[in-house]
């Protein structure tokens, strides 16, 4: 769902008996600084997956039933951070601030490092949570911090954006440079707060820095999805992500490409491997172009002529036994 996040802590290296007590200490008080408590009478999982980009971190989380505490000792290690947390599978609980918190999937809330408080399952699930300073979160969106606390249903769309620019950012193999890192903690901290605090503004007002790059992932990863449909196009693209298409253009354009021939690049690329592919030998080039969005044949073979500098029946594997087209 958010790419290849590199695993940082998984209890089922450990035997049984020993995982409430390494995740207590490795988990709980090192990573976290967090009191783990666990019922002893349950068999115990607990797997986090996480990043830092810049000064923002990232983090999915996946248990069976527990609960961490922030207590008075721990908070006086100065991390003042706020934590977007987004409940993936299961209901969340806790208090913080004299305020009692019931999440489940499809909605969030905001926990502060700087309170002593709880949070926790007792059915165990997965949440996602994005840590930040609270003055840059404050930037984007100035009352973030009155929302501590509050059961809040984030914009779709936003939820969405963050999870595209996720998988963009954690694409297997990919190798994040520092300086591309703070700019991308930058940009995922401004559209989680927004997708939190301001769920139509994410929608509706004036792009901010970090939005048009999350839309542009979230545009490339709805148009890897849907590329093979003949029917798929710039408008059905910008339909799904709420915006015109007009922006969407500009969007990509501003990143220095263009939508329609990213989308053509997808579609000759995946054509040429099921071309080259001998599993395919028994289809006629004309049912590989469908499959692969093309409509019209000539089209086509002039375009996958024009990219790699072949035909299409030339592209073939071996073993071939389709007649062309």
């Amino acid at each position: 769902m958010f790419g290849h996040l590199p695993v940082v802590f998984d209890s089922a290296a450990l035997a049984e008996r020993d995982r409430r007590g390494f995740a207590s200490e490795e988990y709980g008080r090192k990573a976290l600084k967090v009191e783990l408590e666990v019922s002893p009478d349950t068999p115990f999982r607990l797997r986090m997956r996480a990043r830092s980009y810049g000064g923002v971190q990232v983090a999915v989380i996946q248990s069976t039933p527990y609960r961490v505490v922030r207590t008075r000792p721990l908070i006086d290690d100065g991390d003042d951070r706020l934590g977007l947390v987004f409940p993936l599978a299961g209901r969340f609980g806790g208090q913080q601030g004299g305020r009692s918190i019931r999440v489940s999937r499809g909605e969030a809330t905001i926990l502060a490092s700087d309170r002593t408080g709880w949070f926790g399952t007792a059915s165990g699930g997965a949440f996602l949570t994005i840590l930040a300073a609270p003055g840059l979160l404050e930037f984007f969106a100035p009352d973030i911090s009155h929302r501590k606390g509050l059961a809040v249903r984030p914009s779709r769309l936003g939820f969405d954006l963050v999870r595209a620019y996720l998988s963009t950012l954690n694409q297997a193999g990919a190798d994040v440079p520092p300086q591309v890192s703070d700019i991308a903690g930058r940009h995922l901290a401004e559209i989680a707060v927004h997708a939190i605090a301001a769920p139509e503004a994410s929608l509706c007002a004036p792009p901010g820095e970090g939005l048009r790059p999350a839309r542009a992932a979230a545009g490339r990863a709805h148009m890897a999805a849907h590329f093979t449909d003949p029917g798929y196009d710039v408008a059905a693209c910008a339909g799904h992500l709420g915006i015109s298409v007009r922006y969407l253009q500009v969007i990509f354009e501003g990143e220095g490409a263009r939508f329609g021939e990213e989308l053509r690049r997808l579609r000759l690329d995946h054509a040429r491997d099921l071309l080259a592919d001998p599993a395919n030998a028994s289809l006629r080039v004309s049912d590989i172009a469908f499959d692969c969005g093309f409509s019209d044949i000539s089209h086509f073979t002039r375009q996958f002529r024009a990219r790699f500098g072949e035909s299409p029946t030339s592209a073939r594997g071996e073993g071939s036994t389709a007649i062309s087209p």
